[in-house]
C-alpha cells in the first residue's frame, strides 16, 4: 500500500470525487461527512482541517493528526469532529489528545471515543452511534466571522474567501 502523502494530488482525488458525485446525484451539501480508517483517518484529519467548510463533520478512525494538523487545528472551529481510537493503538491516542485538547479548550464541537483495552481496529460496534451523531449535524455554511490557517497554496479557499499570493517563505508544500 502507498502511504498518504499529504499532497495536492490526494486532496484533488477527494475533492474532485465530491464534485463528481454532486453532478451525478442529488446531494445535500450541508450533510456531507468525511471519514477514513487508519491511513484514511490520517487523510480525514488533514483534508477535514484543510477544507472545513465542505463538511458537516469529520470522522477519523484510528487516524493521526500529523503534519499540517499541528497548524491547521484552529480550522475546526465551525466543523464537528468525531474521533475514534483504541487505547492500545500505538501513539495515536496521544497524538489525537494533543490536537483534540487544543480544539476542546476553544469549545469546538469535538467528540472523542477511545476503546479501552483495544488497538488498531475498525470499531464496527461504533457504527450506529456514528450514524446517530451524523443525523444531528449539518454544515455551518457561512459563519459571520472565522479564522483559518494554511501553509499550502492549494488550501486557499474557506467559506466565502479565497486567499492568494502567499509569501513563499511561509509555505510548507
Amino acid at each position: 500500500t502507498k502511504d498518504y502523502e499529504y499532497d495536492a494530488q490526494a486532496h484533488d482525488a477527494v475533492l474532485y470525487s465530491l464534485i463528481d458525485v454532486r453532478r451525478r446525484f442529488l446531494v445535500d451539501s450541508d450533510r456531507v461527512f468525511l471519514t477514513g480508517h487508519s491511513m484514511g483517518g490520517d487523510a480525514a484529519w488533514d483534508m477535514g482541517l484543510a477544507h472545513p467548510d465542505l463538511f458537516a463533520g469529520v470522522i477519523p478512525i484510528c487516524g493521526k493528526p500529523e503534519k499540517y494538523a499541528e497548524f491547521y487545528w484552529p480550522n475546526a472551529e465551525n466543523t464537528s469532529f468525531y474521533i475514534v481510537d483504541g487505547e492500545k493503538d500505538g501513539l495515536n491516542p496521544e497524538q489525537n489528545t494533543k490536537v483534540m485538547r487544543r480544539m476542546m479548550e476553544k469549545y469546538f464541537d469535538v467528540l472523542y471515543v477511545e476503546f479501552k483495552g483495544r488497538g488498531h481496529e475498525n470499531f464496527s460496534d461504533e457504527t450506529l452511534r456514528l450514524f446517530e451523531w451524523m443525523s444531528r449535524k449539518t454544515r455551518r455554511r457561512f459563519p459571520l466571522t472565522f479564522t483559518c490557517k494554511t501553509a499550502r497554496q492549494t488550501d486557499n479557499e474557506f467559506f466565502f474567501a479565497s486567499l492568494h499570493d502567499f509569501a513563499t517563505n511561509v509555505l510548507m508544500d
